[in-house]
């Protein structure tokens, strides 16, 4: 493995990670993404807010009481979530982090939102799935949607993530050298200081672009040169470039390397942008094994 020179932890490049919003539903997916949260939270000194929002309408399968507010048919539901919601911060709290839990009745996604704009929120932590099924389609449809409006980092932690002491060992910046992955760099770099971890900056080649000689020397200059202008020449990172589908290879050199944290820069507003968004990000966080932290310009 290659030697690592460690800056001090006050010479990581300036970000801010708070508060950090946790939407909670109190599948088994909220605890993770929790202890995710908290050492990021002890790091940056920020505030945890724990989310939980009460939709508006059951399910479908509910006939006709899926017209009705969920609180409305048990009066007692929002004192019994707060108790829970207060329990479900209880781990933060035991590890010295300031917690504030919230209640909101709506459409989950909207809330959520809502919520990390009025804080304003730095990070936004949440699980991608739920337990079942059922579940996993409706907790991944609003971790999509999450990921897709919010104007802060989302990371999104995946249900097969056991966090042991959330911090990565190794983190992967992917880099299509867009304004937004420059800004994902920062911090890409910030968290792998702090954590005293291997930083990976990864490029690929699609299309015509791997097909040309030279490509590759090149784009490791490029990976080389934005970790040195971004701040991060005395941490160093692994450059490499690979060529094929970039999600695919994300994933690929995610798994190969046992990465613990991806960084990514989301797409802007366009709509080839937004397809890119898609097909690239949207398709790492689905698949991947360990956290994606997703990024954009505000």
């Amino acid at each position: 493995m290659r030697p690592r020179a460690i800056r001090p932890i006050d010479a990581a490049p300036a970000i801010a990670l708070g508060p950090i919003l946790c939407p909670c539903d109190f599948s088994a997916a909220s605890p993770d993404a929790l202890r995710l949260a908290v050492p990021l939270a002890r790091a940056y000194g920020a505030e945890i807010v724990g989310l939980h929002v009460i939709p508006t309408k059951l399910p479908a399968s509910g006939g006709f009481r899926s017209l009705a507010n969920p609180a409305l048919l048990r009066p007692r539901l929002r004192d019994d979530l707060s108790r829970a919601l207060d329990g479900a911060l209880q781990p933060a709290r035991a590890a010295g982090v300031a917690t504030k839990p919230a209640l909101r009745e709506g459409k989950p996604a909207d809330e959520i939102l809502k919520v990390a704009d009025a804080l304003p929120a730095g990070l936004i932590v949440m699980g991608t799935h739920g337990q079942g099924a059922v579940d996993r389609a409706v907790l991944g449809s609003v971790a999509e949607t999450v990921i897709r409006k919010a104007t802060c980092p989302v990371l999104a932690v995946p249900p097969a993530f056991l966090a042991v002491t959330g911090w990565p060992r190794t983190v992967l910046w992917a880099t299509d050298f867009s304004p937004d992955a420059r800004l994902a760099l920062r911090y890409a770099l910030s968290i792998a200081e702090k954590a005293r971890a291997d930083l990976i900056a990864m490029h690929v080649l699609e299309g015509q672009d791997r097909r040309r000689a030279g490509d590759t020397g090149r784009a490791e200059e490029r990976l080389r040169g934005a970790v040195a202008l971004a701040g991060g020449a005395e941490l160093g990172a692994d450059a490499v470039v690979a060529a094929g589908s970039a999600a695919g290879e994300i994933l690929g050199l995610a798994r190969a390397r046992a990465v613990d944290l991806i960084v990514l820069g989301a797409s802007g507003t366009g709509a080839l942008e937004r397809l890119l968004f898609g097909s690239t990000v949207l398709a790492v966080v689905r698949e991947a094994a360990c956290p994606v932290l997703v990024v954009r310009r505000r």
